[in-house]
C-alpha cells in the first residue's frame, strides 16, 4: 500500500488550484445558464454530459459498469451523497445514477422538452458544466485524491470560493466586497500554515549560504 505524504508537492498544489479554479467557474456557468434554463434541467444536462464524457475513459482503463441492480445500488447511493470514493469506474457510475435521478426529477418538475431552445451562450456553458466543471474535475479530484490523500484533496474546498469571487468579478463583473477579501487572505493564511512550508523558511538557518 503505498504510503500518502503529508505535505503536498509543488506539482500537487498546483493541481488543487486547477481544480478549485475548474469546481470554480461552475458557479459561473450556471450563472449564465440559469438566464434561459430552470436550475433541474442545467444539472440533467451537466451530469448526463458529465457522465458521457467520462465512460471513454472507463473503457480505455479496461473497466465496465455492473450489469446487475445489486451493483447498482452503491454507485446510486453515491450519486445521491457525493461521497469520495476511489478512481473513474466509481466516478463515472456516480455521475450515471446522478444522471437518472435528476431524469426523473426534471421531468417531473420541470419539462424540459417543453422549454424554449436556449441560446449559443448558454449550450457553451452547459458544455462548460459537464465537460470543464465535471468530467475533467472529477479526473482533476481523484489523482489528487491518489497522490496527496483525502485530508489534502479536501483542501480544494477553501479554494473553491476564493477561485468563483475572482471569476465573477474578472468576467460578470461582479462587486467584491471587503468581507470577501477578508475572507480570502484568512483562506490564504490558512493554507499557509497547513501546508506547514512557510515555517521552515522563518526558522533560523533552514536557508544555506550561497
Amino acid at each position: 500500500m503505498r504510503q500518502i505524504p503529508n505535505q503536498m508537492a509543488s506539482r500537487d498544489w498546483g493541481l488543487l488550484v486547477t481544480l478549485s479554479i475548474v469546481w470554480g467557474g461552475s458557479f459561473f456557468f450556471a450563472e449564465v445558464a440559469i438566464k434561459e434554463l430552470p436550475p433541474l434541467t442545467i444539472v440533467l444536462v451537466r451530469v448526463m454530459l458529465g457522465a458521457a464524457v467520462l465512460l471513454p475513459f472507463l473503457w480505455i482503463n479496461g473497466r465496465r459498469l455492473p450489469v446487475t441492480v445489486k451493483g447498482w445500488i452503491p454507485f446510486f447511493s453515491m450519486g445521491l451523497l457525493n461521497n469520495v470514493i476511489p478512481f473513474s469506474l466509481l466516478v463515472t457510475g456516480q455521475l450515471i445514477c446522478s444522471s437518472l435521478v435528476m431524469l426523473v426529477l426534471a421531468c417531473l418538475f420541470e419539462r424540459p422538452w417543453t422549454l424554449p431552445m436556449p441560446g449559443v451562450t448558454t449550450w457553451l456553458c452547459l458544455i462548460g458544466l459537464a465537460v470543464v466543471s465535471t468530467a475533467f474535475a472529477y479526473i482533476l479530484f481523484f489523482r489528487i485524491l491518489e497522490r496527496s490523500g483525502a485530508a489534502n484533496v479536501s483542501l480544494v474546498t477553501l479554494l473553491v470560493p476564493v477561485t468563483a469571487i475572482l471569476l465573477g468579478a474578472s468576467i460578470l463583473d461582479e462587486i467584491v466586497r471587503i468581507q470577501e477579501i477578508t475572507g480570502a487572505l484568512v483562506i490564504a493564511s490558512a493554507l499557509l500554515i497547513i501546508d506547514g512550508r512557510v515555517f521552515g523558511w522563518l526558522r533560523p538557518g533552514s536557508s544555506k549560504q550561497a
